[in-house]
């Protein structure tokens, strides 16, 4: 496996914990949980930093999402600098669309971020769905379908539930891959760099 891809996974996993804070604080999930409060220490140290951790937009808790932000530019533009053959590459192949470095690190950086949040939406759509088997399990099943509800309430108000059968949460997650496929069309190789 190649350094970057292991650095990008590293990068793409902090991205995820900062964009899951922003999520349960607009999502205001239960805050005594042990997974919440667990999120909560490990993004504290870096958050406390900022000074607008606790504005909102439009009723969501936006800094999380500027954490991760910052970590993708970072390491896109990282990649390109690094990789001076990538960014000849990209330039050749996108028809010499983007003919700057720091444009293509922006462009690369915000797909990175679209990517990451599919990537984390799908990972808690299927946690939700495996833990509402246990009965065990059932609070980190509640906890996590307060983070899912913007996302699967529209598609349960058009198939709703039929008994204890809930098929909302595959229908969303078909949902984000045919997003990802569009996006692969529109965007080709850029798409698949970060």
């Amino acid at each position: 496996m190649h350094i970057l891809q292991i650095i990008l996974m590293i990068v793409q996993a902090v991205m995820m914990l900062f964009m899951l804070r922003a999520l349960m604080q607009s999502a205001n999930s239960f805050y005594y949980h042990p997974f919440t409060q667990a999120v909560i220490k490990l993004t504290d140290p870096v958050l406390n930093l900022l000074p607008f951790k606790n504005n909102r937009v439009a009723g969501c808790y936006f800094a999380g999402f500027a954490v991760a932000s910052v970590l993708a530019f970072g390491y896109c533009f990282a990649c390109l600098f690094y990789e001076k053959n990538l960014f000849y590459y990209l330039l050749i192949t996108d028809g010499g669309r983007f003919q700057n470095i720091y444009v293509i690190a922006v462009v690369l950086s915000i797909l990175t971020i679209i990517k990451t949040f599919g990537y984390l939406i799908i990972a808690i759509l299927i946690a939700q769905a495996l833990t509402s088997w246990l009965p065990s399990t059932r609070q980190m099943s509640v906890l996590l379908s307060t983070l899912t509800e913007f996302f699967v309430r529209p598609v349960q108000k058009v198939i709703p539930p039929i008994g204890m059968i809930d098929i909302s949460l595959m229908v969303v997650i078909l949902a984000i891959y045919a997003i990802e496929y569009i996006l692969h069309l529109v965007f080709g190789i850029l798409w698949m760099i970060p």
